[in-house]
């Protein structure tokens, strides 16, 4: 190695390597913020179908946000008779990552009845869901 390749006793290309790795670094969280606030919308990940209908479950689907929804599943067997703690629900997982969604016991009885209950998710990735609550008419 000739003396111009050192400095200070190290040598001059490991360091630049070394300064270029950890600018890389430092700025690929930067480029994953960006890339998940596009002002296009539009998502690699496509939604995972909706599940099917059942008659053990509803299935409510969330309010569009950064181009994807959720889904959750109530049992019926839950409204018909609600846990006295409430029920907390994980989404269906899109785009790597799910939410929770918390119902006490008042929110199913409500459902149940055929009201509408509002009610926001969990926050993942900066950003939460809504979902919107309402028994269809049998």
């Amino acid at each position: 190695m000739s003396p111009s390749s050192k400095r200070n006793g190290v040598d001059t290309d490991r360091r630049r390597f070394v300064v270029k790795l950890g600018s890389l670094l430092l700025l690929l969280p930067a480029g994953r913020f960006v890339a998940a606030c596009g002002s296009s919308g539009s998502s690699t990940t496509p939604a995972p179908p909706a599940p099917a209908p059942s008659a053990t479950e509803l299935t409510f689907t969330s309010s569009l946000v950064d181009g994807h929804d959720h889904t959750v599943q109530i049992s019926t067997s839950d409204l018909a008779a609600p846990p006295a703690n409430g029920e907390t629900l994980t989404t269906s997982i899109v785009q790597s990552h799910s939410h929770m969604v918390e119902l006490t016991e008042a929110d199913l009885n409500a459902i149940e009845a055929g009201q509408t209950v509002t009610k926001d998710t969990t926050l993942a990735l900066s950003h939460v869901h809504t979902f919107t609550f309402q028994k269809a008419a049998a």
